[in-house]
């Protein structure tokens, strides 16, 4: 029997499921041109659910990605599997004109 179960363990439960995009921290400039942000993941198994400041925001197939419609704020982002493998970050948006400058970069990463 031990022979039968070498080699077979799940490689994906191996691997914890880490939010890719957005980075954490990260800033975005929110347009009317600049509305969608992909949300993406690696590892975890099965479908991944993703939350936005603790609402269902919608789910993916497994390694698929999810496009959000971005609005202005700080917001928690969170994915789950059904396993219970979860990741969370938190980035903030804001209007292209909120500080008087001509334009926000479109990203900035703090990771």
């Amino acid at each position: 029997m031990e022979g039968f179960f070498a080699g077979r363990g799940n490689r994906e439960a191996e691997q914890p499921l880490t939010i890719t995009s957005p980075k954490d921290g990260a800033v975005y400039a929110v347009g009317a041109e600049n509305n969608k942000l992909i949300l993406s993941s690696k590892g975890g198994r099965g479908p991944v659910y993703w939350f936005v400041d603790g609402e269902l925001a919608g789910d993916s197939g497994e390694g698929a990605p999810l496009a959000w419609k971005m609005r202005e704020g700080v917001h928690k982002i969170a994915a789950a599997d059904e396993y219970g493998a979860a990741d969370e970050i938190e980035i903030t948006e804001r209007n292209q004109a909120e500080d008087g400058t001509e334009e926000l970069p479109l990203l900035e990463e703090s990771r």
